[in-house]
């Protein structure tokens, strides 16, 4: 590959001819870059004094080629992460609604002999359901993005069906973290101070 990975390799011949070279390719050891710089200019200098060395590394042209992927992937990355803290504080405050409004409820379990994690599980239930429900409906459409994405390189790596399966146990566990921490402390709170009004 000389190109850009969205491109064919294109065909190519090698030949060996010596007065028509015009570029000239160097590996370095490594951390000695500036040290072969130098004395390739006191080379060139000394053959030639006129020619100017222009040089570039290799790796950075590599990634001009891919600058724009480069900035899709940063600004994904952000969007990602106000997307995750932004359904977090929703479904805090979706939890703390919920468990708000059935104060009375989960006294009148705690009395009866239900156990902290029942109750917790209780609160946490539907929650998961609604997470569950909205990856299965997410799910196609980020396949079918992420698919076309790929399709724009004529070289790409296949992505399989763990990764999708990944995002979601990362989607339930998220969720059972932030709805699971409100279900617990209400689950453990005294049942004597939700039912004094009753």
């Amino acid at each position: 590959h000389n190109a850009s990975l969205h491109t064919n390799i294109q065909p190519m011949i090698f030949y060996y001819s010596p007065e028509n070279a015009g570029q000239l390719y160097l590996r370095t050891a490594p951390g000695q870059t500036q040290a072969a710089i130098a004395g390739l200019e006191k080379n060139i200098s000394r053959l030639d004094p006129d020619y100017a060395l222009n040089y570039a590394f290799l790796d950075q042209q590599y990634e001009a080629l891919y600058e724009s992927e480069i900035r899709t992937g940063q600004l994904a990355d952000i969007f990602a992460i106000l997307a995750i803290i932004i359904s977090c504080l929703g479904l805090l405050g979706l939890a703390i609604f919920n468990t708000h409004r059935r104060v009375k409820e989960i006294g009148v379990r705690k009395v009866l002999g239900a156990s902290v994690m029942q109750i917790a599980g209780l609160l946490s239930r539907e929650f998961i359901l609604l997470v569950i429900v909205a990856f299965v409906i997410g799910l196609p459409v980020a396949r079918y993005l992420v698919f076309s994405w790929l399709e724009q390189f004529t070289y790409h790596t296949e992505i399989g069906w763990a990764i999708f399966a990944l995002a979601g146990i990362g989607a339930v566990a998220l969720a059972l973290m932030t709805v699971g921490f409100l279900g617990v402390r209400a689950a453990v709170a005294n049942p004597v101070d939700s039912l004094r009004s009753e």
